[in-house]
């Protein structure tokens, strides 16, 4: 194998972009946690019931004296109703605030990630070496990459399947960055 210089595989740049996920709508997520104990204060409220929206960011909170199951219940279906009330006027304007402001910072953040993406593409036929994975107790003299490969089929996104030199199919795909050209 001729010695090819190549920058570190390791803490290379991705080999394929990010693609965002689109969340689902307002209100049909939700993270509730109990805060505290802190400082007593007025009313001795030493706890904090809060409940977030994922979509919106919507923040509920109410501030307890004890933490006990009733207490959770009777907040929950005192207040559901009465919240659900005062903010229909504003779900739909919230909704579509959040929902716009969400897909900004997605495309951001892909873009600001796909600026860093140095792209590894294969085509079938071509022989590749595979990362080999940590089974078990080989040691740090070990190799780091079997094969060579040859790419049999590009399924998308950067996934690739394989069969090695005498024909046999590998049971999995791999990712492209899993490989590297192999050169002969």
């Amino acid at each position: 194998m001729r010695a090819i210089p190549e920058a570190c595989l390791t803490h290379s740049c991705a080999s394929e972009p990010l693609r965002a996920l689109s969340a689902p709508c307002s209100f049909s997520q939700w993270g509730i946690d109990i805060v505290g104990s802190f400082p007593a204060a007025a009313g001795h409220h030493k706890f904090l019931f809060v409940a977030v929206d994922y979509f919106s960011k919507w923040v509920e909170a109410k501030p307890l004296a004890r933490v006990t199951k009733m207490k959770i219940q009777h907040y929950e279906q005192e207040n559901n109703g009465n919240l659900l009330r005062a903010n229909l006027d504003l779900v739909d304007e919230i909704r579509e605030d959040a929902r716009t402001h969400l897909e900004r910072y997605k495309q951001r953040i892909v873009n600001a990630y796909n600026c860093r993406v140095r792209k590894r593409e294969f085509q079938v036929g071509d022989l590749v070496l595979r990362r080999v994975g940590a089974l078990g107790p080989v040691g740090k003299l070990a190799p780091n990459w079997e094969g060579p490969y040859k790419i049999t089929q590009i399924i998308k996104f950067g996934a690739y399947e394989l069969e090695d030199i005498d024909g046999r199919k590998l049971s999995k795909t791999w990712n492209a960055c899993s490989l590297r050209k192999f050169y002969s």
